[in-house]
């Protein structure tokens, strides 16, 4: 199945309504966004990548395109690609406005950032700098700070 850009209407064809708040908005970075995902999801499809993940998702969405269904339901490749775009730009916004929330939080409590700097110390010290996903579940402190964060100002 081809992705390319000149196949497919834009992204932003489906969201014209993004149009009115280009001062706000970018919207060449939503073209940005979009392309990249293509891209990865193409590069996994030509390599047979398989991990059972978004992209993964995806693809096997695309994969549907043409079957009775997909047809009957009007889900076409924009549909597929407009909607991952919706759950990744909805992801950035809410990580972002807690990572702000906390850093307000910890700048406002120096006791916690301190003992979060502690924990984050000791952990650099045992893990030799390297932060990986198989060990960052021993930042307890950390986590209890996201999710008192997350607590006061849910996204």
């Amino acid at each position: 199945m081809s992705m390319s850009k000149t196949k497919n209407p834009k992204i932003l064809d489906a969201f014209s309504f993004l149009a009115r708040l280009a001062p706000f908005s970018p919207l060449d970075k939503v073209e940005f966004f979009a392309n990249l995902l293509r891209n990865v999801m193409k590069w996994r499809r030509e390599n047979n990548i398989k991990i059972p993940d978004f992209i993964e998702s995806l693809n096997e969405m695309l994969e549907k395109i043409l079957t009775e269904e997909y047809k009957k339901h009007r889900i076409t490749e924009n549909t597929v690609m407009c909607q991952a775009l919706i759950f990744l730009l909805a992801g950035f916004e809410t990580t972002a406005s807690t990572l702000t929330f906390l850093s307000y939080n910890l700048a406002k409590n120096p006791d916690v950032q301190g003992k979060l700097l502690e924990e984050m110390d000791a952990y650099l010290a045992r893990h030799k700098g390297k932060v990986e996903h198989e060990t960052i579940s021993e930042l307890t402190y950390l986590t209890a700070c996201i999710q008192e964060t997350l607590r006061m100002y849910a996204p």
